[in-house]
């Protein structure tokens, strides 16, 4: 299959600076979103009394419909983020529609450090009319909410918005693996967090929508990320917590060596308006396929070398999540915490390898050896 380039630069190409400057931007916003109430009470604090109100009335401004307009200009220049990477490339094998005609769900794997592939698709304009939806603790961070508002169409990936979305025969886009998979990010492997999210499948069911695996090569090389203590890391997700512990040189941007996305082809799924806990698992595992699919197919191009991974002896930790009867698209706060003495570690052949899932117990923690290539 032969899919279309949208976007290449090379090393001669690179635009380090600009491209530092607007991944510092969007890092900043990001991080001082986060901290947003404390930064008021800070300025209380230090009784900057009308820097802490205008603080404050900005806050409320992102939650006020129309009040912040998408600016071309501010888009274009976020893109060039891309540039700050020696090599990158954007694929598509087949065009996203976004007219309603074949509504699709354009699913980006692996979420990393911070989802700079995704950041990436959020400033192409063939994608301006998909609706990015993320995880509702950053669409209620102020700053990141108005950040994501001047460049596209920003929603939170919940019950209420998914369901609404998909009446409305839009296209959107999602990370699946949420802050599981970015706290399992490694740069000794591709690792998604996908065997126990179905509620993107769900919902796809209901509704007849497309499912459009994507693969962010080189996402996981972006930054270091310190190993182990899953269980506590994992908690803090079930919370609705990023838990991770990244490092870079010089921080606290990337490494620049290459970022390369390929958008897949669509996986058309059927109408089923009360789907079963055997139909969602069997097209969940259907997608499995046309992801791992999508990624052996494009591993080869021309950034193999620089992904040929070695194989590795680690310990992976997975949260196994109850799926369709509670469908949260990115399920991060339904964790089964029963334990399952008989499904010890797993491994496969197949550079789509298998995960430990998180136990609730100690003893049920095992290590697995990690096959070269993907695992989920």
């Amino acid at each position: 299959m032969t899919a279309v380039l949208a976007h290449s630069h090379s090393k001669e190409e690179q635009q380090k600076l600009w491209g530092s400057v607007a991944l510092l931007i969007y890092m900043a916003v990001w991080v001082c979103s986060l901290i947003s109430p404390l930064i008021v009470i800070g300025l209380i604090y230090l009784q900057c009394f009308k820097a802490a109100i205008f603080t404050t009335l900005l806050m409320f401004s992102a939650h006020v419909p129309n009040l912040w307009p998408r600016v071309k200009a501010f888009r274009e220049f976020m893109g060039s983020a891309f540039k700050y990477f020696q090599e990158g490339s954007l694929r598509y094998e087949e065009e996203v529609d976004t007219t309603g005609t074949r509504p699709t769900i354009v699913c980006v794997h692996p979420h990393g450090i911070f989802p700079l592939g995704w950041g990436m698709l959020t400033t192409r304009p063939e994608m301006a009319d998909v609706h990015f939806c993320f995880s509702s603790v950053l669409y209620a961070s102020p700053f990141f909410l108005i950040f994501c508002k001047l460049i596209g169409k920003p929603n939170p990936a919940d019950k209420k918005t998914m369901q609404r979305l998909m009446k409305e025969r839009k296209t959107m886009a999602l990370i699946p693996g949420g802050f599981e998979e970015a706290t399992i990010t490694t740069n000794n492997a591709d690792r998604v967090f996908i065997k126990a999210r179905m509620g993107f499948v769900c919902y796809a069911l209901r509704h007849g929508y497309c499912l459009t695996p994507t693969f962010a090569f080189g996402e996981n090389r972006c930054f270091m990320n310190v190993q182990g203590a899953w269980r506590f890391r994992l908690w803090l997700n079930s919370l609705g917590f990023p838990a991770i512990l990244p490092w870079s040189f010089p921080p606290p941007l990337p490494y620049d060596k290459s970022l390369n996305v390929v958008v897949g082809k669509p996986l058309q799924l059927p109408t089923i308006r009360k789907p079963t806990d055997s139909q969602v698992e069997e097209w969940h595992g259907k997608y499995m396929v046309e992801l791992e699919a999508l990624y052996n197919r494009h591993k080869v191009s021309s950034w193999e070398i620089y992904y040929r991974l070695p194989a590795t002896q680690e310990t992976i930790h997975c949260g196994d999540c109850a799926h369709h009867r509670n469908p949260h698209p990115t399920h991060t706060r339904h964790v089964r915490t029963r334990a399952r003495r008989n499904a010890h570690s797993r491994t496969r052949s197949t550079p789509f390898a298998t995960a430990v899932a998180l136990r609730s117990h100690p003893d049920d923690l095992h290590r697995a050896t990690q096959p070269r290539g993907l695992s989920a």
